[in-house]
């Protein structure tokens, strides 16, 4: 029905064959039409084109070749035919499956082989076995128990037609299978398992065999039998077993009952139950069921699974003899032996125990009863079967025996007798021999001997006694022996006596004589009064002396002196005179020369006799003189040389005495003795002797460092507020005076690297590197540096902990000494002016250093780096500013600076006393002159009563003073040395000399300054005495002429400086003209009322004028105030000048003023009863300042040595000091010593 419609629809399948084929299908299409609709509909187009077109059009169009192919594929498919029926009942016999398998008693447990074959042969059954996947992919391992077993085995029952277990067993080889047949029916299948039957307790690999319907349908799975207890596996359960008893593990089932261990694996099921630790006491440790108690221990050991349990208890000991400990320590009773051993649960000994051998060496007997042997003695001892001690000989005290130990006792020699022991008791008796022979003394035994004065031998003759025993007597032989006594007669035995000349008694001691025969004293007048023979006249002496016996008798009388050069003295005395030596030999002057003889030698002179001799002859010439540092001159001519002192003497021909080198007292040289002496660093000069006088002089060499005081020879110190080390090589000055920078919250320094270092950071800071510490002012003045930094390209840098106002010197860091210049521990208040030369330079640390460049390398330029700023001299005491060096490198290498012409912003160049912006430089300079250098020697108590007075003036201070008024004091003390203070103002009146240092510290004390009286004049220069006698002042150098002239008739009358701190005031037209004369002027607008006297502390205004004295000259004094005068001068300056009118009456005073642009010039006239009045104020200010000199303290002055004193003393200027007769007598002591007191420059 549903055909026509679809033919409507699309293309019929005639239609299509028709296409295909390029035939018609012009008949029959009716008949087919039904047909071709139920193939189409069973099998598609391709089906109904083969069963209308055939294979040709439906397979192969349009091929020419189509039936030749049809004819091929025909043959095929009929051989094809039998093949394809086969494996048709073969894939409808397919292979069994195993669909479970279990154990009546026991485990199973399965392993997936994950396809693994175990026979890799290809047979028929390899095909099966790849056509079947399943077939070989398990195996099975069975834990047995050791009851036989049974395994349930359940399969595809309607593939299976038989099951079989076949194993096999290394040992008993094949085991026969079991088997078990599925009983199927016709129209139904058998369903139930089969039960096989497992070989019980053995170890074995089997099949499980399950057969198929068709002979090829077998499937093979490998079962493996083991017993649990091979594996120490127990109590098994569905989810594994656990290890038996002694042994740590388990077995563990995943799901099915599945192993947990790998296929390639599951052999390790005997690594899975190890023995357990077993640690009970006294076991034996073997770890699982093995271990048990130790030997001669009893218990049980019980396991709760893998945890031993149990007790282990020493054996009992049971048995005769034996010492009844349990456990090991069972044993024998000393000195028995036996071995024990266990007999159930307790311990016993077989066959029994025995008496131990006794091996003490000199031992008898077995076990206990063992002892020492006769002549022995000891302590056995037994422990267990050992036996311990030892037998000794024992000691013998048998009298006259040896007294050795044991059976080496016996008699001594020349005794007789027999000994015998008792145990170690030793028994018997030693008689002495009898004594007969020649010349014996009939002694028994060891006695027996040769007579006194007899030598022989004396031997036993020993006879036959029973046993160990000594019988027989004593026989000797003896002779005189000889008589080796010094100067005895030698007769042989008794009959030996001493011979003439001595004196003694000789005895005998058997063979030995005793004794000595001693020289008798001779005291014959004018011998030589030695004892004995030896006895002679003295030399100088003639005569003979004889003995008698022990006697001397005879006479000796002096001989007459002769020669050329002898002193005459008769007798011994006669010699060579002091100074001289024997030209040849003396001799003695004879009766008789026919037989000449030597006599005797005494000090190397020779005298020669024969008969009665008469005199002494010699010839003696000067002696040589060997003193060191002598001039070698013989005899008496001999002397020190020159530079030498000490004196030569003469003993005979023996010069004696010391040339050591002289004394050197020569001012300023280095005080060495004799030829060393030289002058010291600074000074010139040439030092020569006269003998031990020395003469020349030591000159101060003169100092041009530039920015130094220029105080000749070692007194040269850098001006203030510079700093640097000066030091002298002989006759040059070496060294530098650099500015020292301002106080500041922040100072910069630059310096130089001088040697090569590493920061603290590891870089490397290279020589010529130039390196800026920073800093900040701290207390009064000081500086306290906190770090350095290289300039750029350097890195070095270090971070300083220095404290305030600390020394930064080699001493805190190795960086400060390897840096130049040096860095400075101070700082000023202002630019530290320096010497007014025409030229100057002035080397400071810039922070503008890049604008001194001229463009040269300026971008290579630091801006913090030092700079030589160069000027001149302008004005009065002005500096004009001009060029600056930029020194990239140390100034020894000027070479390297880079120079440029500074100039100022308002126009082209700085004027004179203008300063660079933001530069530390000074506006003017100081006009300083060649300083009158002195010492100040401080008076030091006596430390011992006899000590020289001399040595109690010690040098302490160096002071210079200026002519400009400036003066500088400097310690020289070992604590302080080194340390200058400075201050402007000092003042003489010719008389008086008073030095103001209002800084000045001394031992952390204050001291204002120092006030002295002039003593007396010489060629030295002046000297000074301190109000307090404490100290006194000496010119240390040659003094400069202005120094001296200020000391020329400067008390006479209207001289101004005999005026000193005189207040004189005058008022005129409403000023008011105030001067306290060597202290200040003042000038201000006041009344007339207020100008009568001297104003302290006047309230200043802007009509005020203050003036502090510098210094005075030619009668006239000059006064500087504070206020500049630029472009002139850098301060405004007062000459004030005082002159005296007698006929004027008290109190008219005049003045008269002259002003120009800065300098102002004040006369004041004044009468002479008025100035009378201030003429003696110096004479009391010293009366005020002095104290008794007794009570003063050593090297310090009291600090109210500056202040004015109402008391007044009694002075006499003409007294004398108690230690001295005159101050020329203490002088004298300060230069003849001086050497011998300690000072430090």
């Amino acid at each position: 029905m549903l055909a026509p419609k679809h033919i409507r629809t699309r293309l019929t399948l005639e239609e299509f064959l028709e296409g295909e084929s390029g035939q018609g299908m012009a008949t029959n299409v009716s008949d087919y039409a039904s047909l071709a609709d139920f193939l189409h509909w069973l099998a598609g187009e391709d089906l109904v084109l083969l069963a209308f077109k055939g294979t040709r059009h439906a397979i192969f169009p349009q091929q020419r070749r189509g039936p030749l192919v049809h004819v091929v594929c025909g043959v095929l498919a009929i051989g094809a035919f039998p093949l394809l029926v086969q494996l048709g009942a073969e894939r409808f016999f397919g292979y069994p499956d195993l669909v479970e398998l279990k154990s009546t008693t026991g485990t199973i447990a399965e392993i997936e082989l994950d396809g693994v074959m175990e026979r890799p042969s290809w047979s028929l059954q390899t095909l099966q076995t790849l056509v079947n996947p399943k077939a070989r992919r398990k195996k099975f391992v069975f834990l047995g128990d050791e009851m036989a077993a049974r395994l349930q085995v359940r399969t595809t029952y309607q593939k299976t037609s038989t099951v079989q277990l076949c194993c096999r067993n290394g040992e008993i080889g094949q085991i026969p299978c079991s088997s078990g047949k599925l009983n199927h029916r016709l129209i139904k299948f058998f369903t139930q398992p089969v039960d096989l039957d497992v070989p019980p307790n053995v170890s074995s690999d089997c099949q499980l065999i399950l057969q198929g319907f068709s002979s090829r349908a077998v499937t093979h799975i490998p079962v493996e039998l083991t017993p649990k207890r091979e594996h120490h596996l127990c109590d098994c359960t569905l989810e594994g077993c656990k290890c038996c008893g002694g042994y740590k593990g388990s077995l563990r089932f995943n799901s099915s009952r599945s192993l947990e261990i790998p296929a390639k694996g599951y052999k390790s099921l005997s690594s899975l139950c190890t023995p357990a630790r077993c640690d009970v006491a006294k076991s034996t440790g073997e770890a699982g069921p093995n271990c048990k108690c130790q030997d001669k221990y009893v218990g049980q050991i019980l396991w709760n699974g893998s945890i031993a349990m149990g007790k282990c208890e020493p054996a009992p000991c049971k048995g005769d003899l034996l010492n009844g400990l349990p456990g090991p320590d069972c044993s024998c009773k000393d000195g028995y032996t036996g071995k024990t051993r266990m007999v159930e649960d307790f311990i016993s000994v077989f066959p029994g125990c025995l008496e131990a051998e006794c091996k003490v060496p000199n031992s008898t007997g077995k076990g206990p009863k063992c002892k020492c042997q006769n002549g022995f003695e000891g302590d056995i001892r037994w422990k267990g079967a050992e036996a311990h001690g030892s037998c000794k000989p024992a000691w013998c005290n048998v009298s006259n025996s040896n007294q050795k130990r044991g059976h080496q006792c016996a008699c001594l020699e020349l005794y007789q007798g027999k000994i015998h022991w008792d145990g170690a008791i030793a028994k018997g008796t030693c008689e002495p021999m009898t004594c007969v022979g020649e010349n014996v003394n009939g002694l028994r035994g060891p006695d027996c001997t040769c007579l006194n004065g007899y030598r022989g031998s004396v031997l036993p003759i020993q006879l036959p006694m029973d046993g160990s025993g000594v019988a027989g007597f004593l026989k000797g032989t003896c002779k005189a022996v000889p008589c080796n006594i010094t100067n005895s007669n030698k007769v042989l035995g008794p009959g030996c006596q001493c011979k003439a000349g001595f004196k003694g008694n000789i005895t005998w001691k058997g063979p030995v004589p005793y004794g000595s025969c001693e020289a008798s004293l001779c005291d014959i007048a004018n011998s030589n009064g030695k004892p004995g023979p030896a006895c002679k006249c003295k030399f100088g002496f003639g005569g003979k002396v004889q003995w008698r016996g022990p006697q001397a008798f005879g006479t000796c009388w002096p001989l007459h002196c002769a020669g050329q050069h002898v002193n005459g003295v008769a007798g011994p005395g006669c010699s060579c005179a002091d100074g001289f030596a024997p030209a040849g030999k003396f001799a003695y002057a004879y009766t008789n020369l026919a037989s000449p003889g030597i006599a005797n030698d005494i000090q190397a002179i020779v005298f020669r006799y024969s008969g009665r001799i008469n005199s002494m002859v010699g010839n003696c010439s000067e002696a040589p003189c060997t003193i060191e540092n002598s001039n070698r001159a013989p005899g008496p001519s001999c002397r020190c040389m020159d530079g030498y002192s000490g004196r030569i003497s003469w003993k005979g021909s023996i010069a004696q005495g010391r040339c050591k080198p002289a004394l050197c007292n020569i001012a300023n040289s280095n005080w060495n003795g004799g030829l060393d002496c030289h002058c010291l660093d600074g000074y010139r000069g040439h030092i020569s002797w006269n003998e031990h006088q020395p003469s020349g002089s030591c000159t101060a060499v003169p100092c041009r460092i530039p920015h130094s005081d220029f105080a000749p020879g070692p007194e040269c110190q850098c001006l203030p507020g510079f700093h640097g080390q000066i030091k002298w090589i002989g006759t040059q000055a070496t060294g530098e005076c650099l500015p020292i920078p301002r106080c500041s919250p922040n100072i910069v320094y630059a310096t130089w690297l001088q040697d090569e270092l590493k920061d603290p950071h590891g870089y490397d800071c290279d020589p010529g590197q130039q390196l800026v510490f920073h800093g900040h002012a701290c207390d009064q003045g000081k500086v306290q540096w906190t770090s350095v930094r290289s300039l750029l390209p350097g890195r070095c840098r270090w971070a300083l902990s220095l404290e305030c106002g600390q020394d930064p010197d080699s001493k805190v860091s190795q960086l400060f000494s390897a840096v130049s210049p040096q860095l400075p521990g101070e700082c000023s208040v202002e630019a530290a002016a320096p010497r007014c030369d025409p030229q100057l330079d002035y080397t400071v640390t810039s922070r503008r250093a890049s604008g001194y460049s001229c463009g040269a390398g300026s971008g290579k330029v630091s801006e913090t780096q030092q700079v030589q700023f160069q000027g001149h001299l302008c004005g009065y005491d002005l500096i004009q500013w001009e060029a600056a060096v930029l020194l990239q490198e140390p100034a020894s290498d000027p070479s390297l600076a880079l120079s440029c012409r500074i100039k100022s912003l308002s126009h082209n160049s700085f004027s004179c006393g203008e300063i660079p912006e933001g530069e530390d430089l000074p506006r003017g300079c100081l006009q300083m002159h060649q300083a009158a250098s002195f010492r100040i020697w401080e008076w030091q108590e006596k430390t011992a009563p006899f000590e020289p007075t001399a040595r109690q003036w010690k040098s302490v201070y160096s002071m210079k003073l200026f002519e400009n008024g400036m003066a500088a004091v400097r310690h020289l003390g070992k604590d302080q040395v080194g340390k200058s203070y400075w201050s402007t103002g000092w003042f003489t009146d010719g008389k008086y000399l008073d030095v103001r240092m209002p800084n000045m510290m001394d031992n952390g004390a204050p001291r204002p300054g120092f006030f002295f009286r002039v003593l007396d004049d010489d060629s030295q220069g002046y000297k000074f005495l301190s109000s307090n006698k404490l100290f006194r002042l000496k010119a240390s150098n040659t003094l400069p002429s202005w120094w001296v002239s200020a000391f020329q008739d400067r008390t006479a009358s209207g001289k101004i400086d005999s005026l000193w701190q005189c207040e004189l005031s005058h008022y005129e037209n409403g000023t008011c003209y105030q001067a306290k004369v060597g202290v200040a002027v003042q000038i201000f607008q006041s009344s007339k009322e207020m100008c009568s006297s001297w104003i302290v502390n006047l309230n200043k205004s802007a009509d005020f004028d203050y003036f502090t004295y510098l210094h005075s000259a030619h009668e006239v004094q000059t006064y500087a105030s504070k206020a500049e005068c630029l472009p002139i001068a850098a301060r405004h300056e007062l000459q004030l000048e005082i002159a005296e009118i007698h006929s004027a009456g008290p109190g008219a005073f005049v003045v008269a003023s002259m002003e120009t642009r800065c300098r102002q010039t004040l006369r004041f006239v004044a009468s002479a009863a008025d100035l009378t009045k201030c003429k003696n104020k110096a004479d009391a200010q010293w009366k005020a300042r002095q104290r008794p000199f007794s009570n003063q303290h050593t090297g310090t002055d009291d600090d109210d040595e500056d202040e004015d004193h109402d008391e007044d003393y009694d002075y006499d200027e003409d007294e004398n000091y108690d230690d001295f007769d005159s101050m020329d007598e203490m002088d004298d002591s300060m230069d003849d010593t001086s050497h011998a007191m300690e000072e430090v420059d």
